[in-house]
């Protein structure tokens, strides 16, 4: 099976990484369609959704792909010291209010009273000189603006971007859909089971009733608040290439450390973080969601086996390690998908065979290193915080 696609794009031949161990240069990971499809066809197995009839697997398909290929936007200001990398889930409304009032970012650093996410949009924000670009634009940037994001645990990204959803359709009524998993009691374990097992259909398309006749795919993800759920990978399908600048990767279980190695690469600040600027109301668990999602999952491993599948990407492309229920793991029935041996691989190996290092020619390619073989190292998810 064809795990990677080549990419061409930031030449780190001759970068070497900050002296953090956290926040460092990337590798761009990069996956084709066909690998997302076989995450999600086994994510369905084991989360044992039955099976899907040609025109549904449409959406679901349709899902897999929007969810993993996202991209979220780009943050920036006319001195291009650098571009924050948007991150639904990972302080995204957080670290804009802070880049605001750094020093060296904006053209004129504002005040914790004008701080605000959307301030771009305004002529306050406008006469700082920050701007707001989508992905697919970021060569207008340029090669030689670098580019920066934070990363986090994937499944408590996960969980929070469901618990976001619900607060926002619950509390917010964002959105008047009416989505079948919604009869399940709020805040249960059984809703947020019922909840993964929809998406992994490719219910949000034929149950969000369109707006407008045509409305495109991002339409809908932004109207029923699933854009949270997009993996953070997925921006190196849109990054990756000619033209753009090189990317750097933190960690929000270490962002205080990282936003210090931030500022310093980038010639900013200095400025300590401030993480009560611009929180959303949803981060208490007021309606009990996450709690309900962490217990769903600690009752059904084959429910967190089909959360690894989904989010493998994100935990092959930053080093966190598979959780142990996802630990063993294995691909059934595929024997020989790039290692010679049993008919079943443990999903470490697909893992390993899914990080990347750069080949030393230059060409920034991503490939597959250590075939069969369990990295044995990675970022670890025990005591991964739910914010």
């Amino acid at each position: 099976m064809e795990l990677l696609q080549e990419t061409t794009g930031t030449d780190i031949q001759d970068m070497q990484p900050p002296a953090n161990r956290s926040f460092q240069l990337a590798t761009p990971l990069v996956l084709t369609d066909k690998a997302v499809r076989f995450f999600w066809s086994e994510a369905r197995r084991e989360a044992g959704v039955p099976q899907i009839r040609p025109v549904a697997m449409r959406f679901a398909r349709r899902t897999a792909s929007v969810l993993s290929f996202g991209c979220f936007g780009l943050y920036t200001s006319t001195s291009r010291k650098a571009v924050y990398v948007r991150q639904p889930k990972v302080g995204n409304d957080n670290i804009k209010c802070n880049l605001q009032m750094t020093p060296g970012f904006p053209s004129g650093v504002l005040t914790r009273e004008q701080t605000r996410p959307e301030i771009h949009s305004i002529e306050l924000g406008r006469d700082a000189g920050l701007e707001a670009f989508q992905c697919q634009d970021a060569v207008v940037i340029g090669s030689a603006t670098p580019l920066f994001t934070y990363v986090r645990e994937p499944i408590s990204k996960f969980i929070s971007a469901y618990s976001e959803i619900e607060f926002r359709n619950v509390i917010e009524k964002n959105t008047t859909y009416g989505f079948d998993y919604e009869s399940e009691t709020l805040g249960s374990p059984q809703r947020f089971a019922v909840f993964v097992r929809w998406l992994l259909r490719g219910r949000m398309w034929t149950q969000a009733k369109r707006r407008e006749e045509h409305a495109g795919m991002k339409d809908v993800l932004g109207e029923t608040e699933m854009y949270h759920m997009m993996l953070s990978s997925g921006m190196f399908k849109w990054l990756a290439k000619p033209g753009i600048g090189k990317i750097y990767v933190g960690h929000l279980e270490s962002l205080e450390d990282d936003w210090s190695a931030t500022l310093s690469t980038f010639g900013l600040g200095p400025r300590p973080l401030d993480r009560t600027l611009c929180q959303h109301p949803s981060s208490s668990d007021e309606l009990g969601t996450k709690a309900g999602a962490m217990a769903a999952l600690e009752a059904d491993p084959a429910l967190q086996r089909a959360l690894c599948w989904i989010l493998l990407p994100d935990f092959a492309a930053f080093g966190y390690e598979l959780p142990p229920a996802c630990s063993g793991l294995s691909v059934h029935g595929r024997g020989g998908a790039g290692c010679k041996g049993p008919t079943e691989e443990a999903v470490g190996g697909l893992v390993a065979r899914m990080q990347v290092a750069d080949d030393g020619s230059g060409s920034g390619t991503a490939h597959a290193h250590n075939p069969c073989k369990p990295s044995g190292q990675g970022r670890s998810s025990k005591g991964a915080g739910v914010g």
